[in-house]
């Protein structure tokens, strides 16, 4: 960072507000440079400095680095607070070191600093989302009996995890546990409870989640509405699904690509070519791109299927807008 040739040349809160500006961009680079520049003018970095720093680090997944930084830290006499130690127990987490993180989080406590909330939600996230559920859940308890409450996004995470396991007790019994907690279900609680009925074809219970989150005055965005159509369709409810589409469209949401396919491909089925043909050329008028991916996966399904009928129909409508085969699709 050049010295602007003023009477104040640049002190740590310049290069602290530098660095973190850096880090906020996503430039590591930059950000480390600086921070090497800093300390070849001999500008003692503070614990805002060093934050920024190890943050980038970790968000790099040079967890290696950011723990070099963070003894330095210490030697220089600047004591990490919470925040260092969630960024290191991140970095862990995001670069598959989960051992490491929870090794890190002794030390956190050795160290004289408590954990918080944000430190148990990464843990959380990364045994959820590697299907490690049960840990996840040791985790949350361990947090609770510590007297820290666990917020929305901690919920959040272990419902994701618990649905994506196709574990519906356990996820009732934790959104049970939530909502006795006084926390209300938002937009992203609902949308896990819809996709998880909807992934083990439970209709009726993602359409009564579907209307409690309408009841508690949430409006379903794009994403749920998709979820609902695609469980609707896939239950040769295409007329229902065509419903919530068109409700879907009044209340100003986009539908995308995925949203479209579903509907198609279950029109074809029912025989009701016109509209899926409307369909398509109303993707065309909102820009939505048809593109030959579009096509082969539409009459992939077809053919699989056996509607040897449907999918000729398909291919001749995709010559006709002026979609190219390519040999995929020819193949078929």
């Amino acid at each position: 960072m050049a010295d602007d040739g003023g009477d104040c040349p640049p002190d740590v809160v310049s290069y602290s507000t530098v660095i973190n500006g850096f880090f906020k961009e996503g430039d590591l680079d930059k950000t480390y440079s600086t921070y090497n520049e800093m300390l070849d003018k001999r500008i003692s970095p503070n614990v805002v400095t060093y934050n920024s720093i190890i943050a980038a680090l970790c968000k790099a997944q040079t967890v290696d680095k950011a723990m070099e930084v963070l003894t330095t830290m210490v030697k220089s006499g600047v004591m990490p607070d919470c925040m260092t130690y969630n960024s290191i127990v991140h970095g862990f987490c995001s670069s598959g070191q989960p051992k490491e993180a929870i090794v890190f989080l002794k030390k956190m406590r050795s160290d004289g600093v408590e954990p918080d909330v944000v430190t148990y939600n990464s843990l959380m996230d990364y045994l959820c989302k590697n299907g490690r559920c049960t840990e996840a859940r040791k985790i949350f308890d361990s947090m609770t009996k510590r007297g820290l409450k666990p917020d929305i996004t901690t919920y959040g995470t272990l419902l994701q995890g618990y649905a994506t396991k196709g574990a519906l007790v356990e996820m009732h019994g934790l959104l049970d546990l939530m909502v006795r907690n006084g926390i209300h279900p938002n937009h992203y609680v609902f949308s896990i409870l819809v996709c998880a009925y909807a992934k083990q074809e439970k209709v009726e219970e993602a359409m009564l989640v579907f209307s409690k989150m309408r009841q508690q005055g949430l409006n379903p965005n794009a994403v749920t509405y998709g979820t609902v159509i695609d469980v609707l369709c896939k239950s040769g409810r295409v007329e229902d699904a065509m419903l919530y589409f068109e409700q879907m469209i009044d209340e100003g949401l986009r539908p995308d690509s995925i949203v479209y396919n579903s509907l198609i491909h279950s029109l074809c089925i029912f025989d009701k070519w016109e509209k899926a043909e409307e369909l398509f050329l109303e993707m065309l008028d909102r820009g939505i791109c048809l593109s030959t991916i579009f096509f082969n996966s539409i009459i992939d399904s077809h053919c699989k299927e056996g509607r040897v009928i449907e999918s000729v129909k398909l291919f001749d409508l995709m010559v006709r807008i002026g979609v190219k085969p390519d040999i995929i699709t020819l193949g078929r």
